[in-house]
């Protein structure tokens, strides 16, 4: 947590100026505005695929635990809530194993869309930094 805080509290302010730079000043409004509903809609899919790769990951890890007969749909849910009120069940820890590959799975697929994304930024045109807003007219 304290990693990721740390490169985002120094990424964001660098994306919204980098934006910012890149319009006219009578425009800085409308897109800081717009970086940011993009940025909080881009997080909120990102969350959401991220947990349904990891549920239907675990899903399926624990549809191959079962035993041969059982009901191929699981609810991680209610598997969970049902080993949780029998501690020292050795199933316990078969289930902790499946969450575990399952998050890693997750990560691993949001690692490579991000490798994806930084590539992508490799491309983009290298604009110089605007100095001051005197050269353009407030209003037009």
């Amino acid at each position: 947590m304290i990693i990721s805080g740390t490169g985002m509290g120094i990424a964001m302010p660098t994306f919204t100026v980098a934006v910012q730079n890149t319009v006219r000043r009578t425009e800085l409004g409308t897109v800081t505005a717009a970086s940011h509903l993009f940025r909080s809609i881009g997080g909120v899919f990102g969350s959401a695929l991220t947990g349904n790769i990891v549920l239907t990951d675990l899903s399926h890890r624990l549809a191959d635990l079962l035993p041969p007969g059982a009901p191929a749909k699981i609810d991680p849910g209610q598997v969970l809530g049902r080993l949780m009120q029998m501690p020292g069940d050795p199933r316990l820890s078969l289930l902790k194993h499946a969450f575990s590959l399952s998050i890693t799975h997750g990560f691993f697929i949001g690692a490579i869309l991000l490798t994806g994304g930084l590539m992508a930024s490799l491309f983009l045109e290298d604009r110089e930094l605007k100095a001051r807003w005197d050269d353009q007219p407030a209003m037009e």
